[in-house]
């Protein structure tokens, strides 16, 4: 037995509408957000670092090595650590 492709009005309920938003995204933070996070990367950038969004947070990168930061917090907890602020 094999299953058919559903067509029309059930095929529709298969995908997730446009406005339905399935992955966080780092352009979403909050505009008061996106100050404290120039900040950061500046200085970062200042210490050598490159900070680049991810999905869910952000990636700090120097040489070959990558530090994955989950939010602004924990990006100002690691800058703290190597000196950057």
């Amino acid at each position: 037995m094999t299953a058919e492709k559903a067509t029309g009005p059930d095929r529709a309920n298969d995908q997730p509408r446009q406005d339905q938003n399935t992955e966080a995204t780092t352009l979403q933070i909050a505009e008061s957000d996106r100050k404290r996070l120039a900040t950061l990367q500046a200085k970062f950038a200042l210490r050598g670092f490159a900070v680049i969004p991810a999905t869910r947070g952000f990636n700090v990168v120097r040489w070959n090595l990558t530090r994955h930061c989950f939010d602004l917090d924990s990006l100002e907890a690691f800058a703290r650590q190597v000196g950057a602020v």
